[in-house]
Parts: structure tokens; C-alpha cells; sequence
């Protein structure tokens, strides 16, 4: 399902109207900012993907739910700065990076030490990063901390064990897809990720898009599509090693 920019703003209009009169201008305001920060990412595309009963006024509900929940936890976190807030969101940081950090192998000092680098920058991060509304916060927030762990990681030179670093490479993609705003970049990390991923099945597409893309937990994607826990871990298990496989006949070899 593809839409031109312009027609779901078109089409998002008398939605908004509605939220104006439901919940108020400044927040029908700020919703359609929100909307028109996330199209280019093509996260209602997403969404609406998803499920073919997925409507645009739905994706629009989900953002004005989400809206409500977290937008004064944001406001104290990225305008107020409030001290008891930032520790708690630290904290959080600190244990994600912590345990992502063991899929590498690290001595006790490398592993204490990037825990704290990495929660410093995925904090500042954080200060000036549009979240996006449409998924639960800690979720969002958790794929950034992975994402800015294995930029830190390739900086320092560190292969993570469980995959080659091409692969890396891949799943960092499907990231920046989201979160570049530069359009003729987004096309072209999009070519390089369809040309992965239209080798997998469709249930390993779907995994991996839900997981790297929309940063979503195996838990929550479980509770979303009725799929166990355990089936969606064989499924992720074996895109990645399909994903091995192709990039190893394309000439690409694990360190």
C-alpha cells in the first residue's frame, strides 16, 4: 500500500478537524506535526502494512493515545529536564545497554566503561530526538539505545558474535530508514533493504521489519499478531541466518 505524501495529508485533515474538536486545538496541533514528522519515514505506511484492516484515522488514534500517555513524560524530559525524570530514564539506558552489551566480548572494564559512554550518548540522544508517538515510548526509546550501541561498537572496532558485521550493517539500515529525514538517502537505503529482504518468506519479513524497524519487543509483537513468542524467535532466528547465507554468496565473509 503506497500513498503520495500530499494525499495523506490531504486525507489526515478532517481527521485532525475531529481531534480539534474532541480534544482541543493545541493538541490537534500538535498530532499533525507529529503526523507530518512521521510520513516521510513512512511509518504509517508501516502500519497500515500491517494489517489490511488498518485505517490512516486508526494510525491517527494511536498517535493521539500515545499523545496522551507520554506527552507530559516528554515535556519533563526533553523541555523541563527534570532531574527525577532523567534518572529514571537513565537507569533504564544504562541496564539496556548493559545487557545488549553481551553479545560481544568484553573484558569486565570494556563492558563497565561502555555501559557508561553509551548511556551518555544515547541520554543526549534523547534530549533532541522526535519521538515518534505511534509505539510505546520504552520501546522507542530502547531501539535507539541498540542502534547508537552498534554505531559506538563499529567506532570501536568491536564484530558483534552473533552476526557478521555486514548484517550489522543491514539491520542498522532499516534504522536509519526511519530516522533520516534526507529523501533521496531514505530511497536509496530502501533499495539496498528491499534487495535483502524480498529473499526472506513473508513471515521472517514481517519479524525482522517489526523488530529492527519499528523497534517493537518480541513480547509486544506477540500480544499484536496472536504469533507465540517462541514462533516469532524460530522465524527471527532464521531470517538472520538467511540473511548470513545471502550476503556470504554475494561475496560478504564473517570476520
Amino acid at each position: 500500500m503506497t500513498h503520495n505524501n500530499d494525499d495523506i495529508l490531504a486525507q489526515i485533515e478532517p481527521i485532525i478537524n475531529q481531534i480539534a474538536k474532541d480534544k482541543g486545538d493545541a493538541v490537534a496541533q500538535e498530532i499533525h506535526r507529529i503526523v507530518k514528522c512521521n510520513i516521510p519515514k513512512n511509518r504509517h505506511t508501516t502500519f497500515l502494512n500491517a494489517n489490511k484492516h488498518h485505517t490512516l484515522k486508526q494510525y491517527l488514534d494511536n498517535i493521539v493515545y500515545y499523545y496522551d500517555q507520554y506527552a507530559p513524560f516528554i515535556k519533563s524530559l526533553q523541555i523541563d529536564h527534570d532531574t527525577a525524570t532523567w534518572q529514571v530514564m537513565c537507569t533504564k539506558i544504562r541496564k539496556w545497554a548493559y545487557s545488549l552489551l553481551y553479545n560481544w566480548s568484553l573484558s569486565p572494564h570494556e563492558h563497565h566503561q561502555y555501559t557508561i559512554d553509551i548511556a551518555q550518548e544515547v541520554s543526549i540522544n534523547l534530549l533532541k530526538a522526535d519521538y515518534t508517538y505511534d509505539v510505546v515510548f520504552d520501546a522507542w526509546a530502547y531501539t535507539l539505545t541498540k542502534f547508537t550501541l552498534y554505531k559506538f561498537m563499529r567506532k570501536q572496532k568491536h564484530l558483534v558474535k552473533t552476526a557478521s558485521a555486514d548484517l550489522n550493517e543491514i539491520l542498522d539500515t532499516l534504522y536509519l530508514i526511519e530516522h533520516d529525514t534526507n529523501v533521496e538517502k531514505q530511497v536509496a537505503q530502501k533499495d539496498l533493504i528491499n534487495h535483502y529482504l524480498k529473499q526472506l518468506t513473508p513471515p521472517q519479513q514481517e519479524v525482522i521489519i517489526a523488530h529492527y524497524l519499528k523497534g517493537q519487543t518480541f513480547g509486544a509483537i506477540s500480544q499484536q499478531t496472536t504469533i507465540s513468542k517462541n514462533t516469532l524467535y524460530k522465524r527471527h532466528h532464521d531470517a538472520i541466518q538467511s540473511l548470513r547465507k545471502i550476503l556470504e554468496k554475494e561475496g560478504h565473509k564473517d570476520e
